[in-house]
């Protein structure tokens, strides 16, 4: 069989670097790994990209991240971090009091940025103060995909310990936020400076339902963001089974707001995982676009037609009314949806 030149030396070249162990560097256009550079001086480490810079503190672990033309900055360590059990007790515990705390650099190939693993905790509990707490606490923190979003994974190794909770990343400094967006039921766009004390569901004194109030997967969009001038941000929880969050928001502000993965039949049981977008220049409506783009890339989107393809009963609905009707209504007075009802009167 005759080989054409050009082709003869295409196989010829390809069959050196296979025989010589030489092989093409890989480019990032090629593999569509961000250009993405990890360095480490002064005590913090820095991931920088072509849009997005993010910086790591060692002592403290708080995070700061430049995206366009601000800078979104997000809370230390606290002892809010984690509640940690053994048998018989169940305790707070701060993440950057990890008597062994390693970063370096992470890279999937996807995506680029620091792994940190945390040990030798100490219990801090009533039963044995100071005795090891044998569980380990591992995160990655890396910039992914040609937006550089900002993408956090979480995983617990569960030895004689659990975790019950662990807060992380910790809440955006609601300081320097203008209005924080929630999602939840019709939406709300909180102003920092709120005039009164507001939670997104307590909104009566004797509402303390946990599952209503916490838990992100019965929200229809599982997602929160933020605005701070003319730039938005948001946060879009990729695990949202076993997540909740935490909300604070005093009268007159400023609000607080971050994820809080919770225990799966009393074990962390599984990886979590949270994205972060940034818009240089965006509003809610533009952050809810955005959701929408995430849920179509992810395949979570289903359109209507298909639907109608999958099951063609759906098409009745097109144009049906939808009423509601109470068969029994026994809501305490003072609760959260409490009202009254008309009273029938006679002719």
């Amino acid at each position: 069989m005759k080989v054409p030149n050009l082709y003869r030396y295409i196989f010829l070249a390809a069959a050196w670097a296979c025989a010589t162990g030489v092989a093409q560097p890989r480019l990032p256009a090629d593999t569509g790994e961000p250009r993405v550079s990890v360095s480490h001086a002064g005590g913090a480490w820095t991931l920088a990209g072509r849009r997005n810079s993010v910086e790591l503190q060692e002592a403290g672990l708080a995070i700061s991240i430049h995206a366009g033309p601000v800078v979104w900055k997000m809370a230390p360590s606290s002892s809010q971090d984690m509640i940690a059990a053994v048998p018989g007790d169940e305790f707070p515990v701060r993440l950057a009091d990890a008597g062994q705390i390693q970063i370096g650099p992470y890279a999937t190939g996807y995506k680029t940025g620091v792994k940190i693993v945390l040990d030798r905790f100490r219990n801090s509990g009533q039963r044995a103060p100071g005795s090891p707490l044998d569980l380990r606490v591992v995160l990655t923190m890396c910039l992914e995909g040609a937006d550089e979003d900002l993408v956090f994974e979480a995983m617990v190794n569960e030895r004689s310990a659990v975790v019950k909770e662990l807060r992380w990343p910790t809440p955006v400094d609601g300081r320097e936020v203008d209005y924080t967006v929630i999602s939840s039921d019709n939406g709300t766009l909180l102003p920092r400076d709120w005039p009164k004390a507001y939670h997104p569901i307590l909104r009566s004194a004797n509402e303390h339902s946990l599952i209503q109030s916490h838990l992100i997967e019965s929200w229809s969009m599982s997602w929160w963001g933020f605005l701070k001038g003319p730039s938005a941000m948001m946060v879009i929880v990729e695990t949202p089974d076993d997540a909740a969050y935490t909300f604070q928001h005093p009268a007159g502000g400023p609000t607080a707001m971050g994820p809080n993965w919770r225990a799966q039949l009393g074990r962390f049981a599984y990886p979590r995982r949270l994205r972060m977008v940034f818009l240089p220049k965006g509003n809610y409506v533009d952050l809810a676009k955005r959701y929408r783009r995430y849920a179509m890339d992810s395949g979570l989107f289903v359109s209507l037609k298909d639907k109608i393809a999958r099951r063609p009963v759906v098409a009745n609905l097109i144009g049906t009314p939808f009423a509601g009707a109470s068969v029994l209504r026994n809501k305490k007075p003072g609760s959260a949806n409490y009202d009254t009802i008309p009273k029938a009167t006679g002719a």
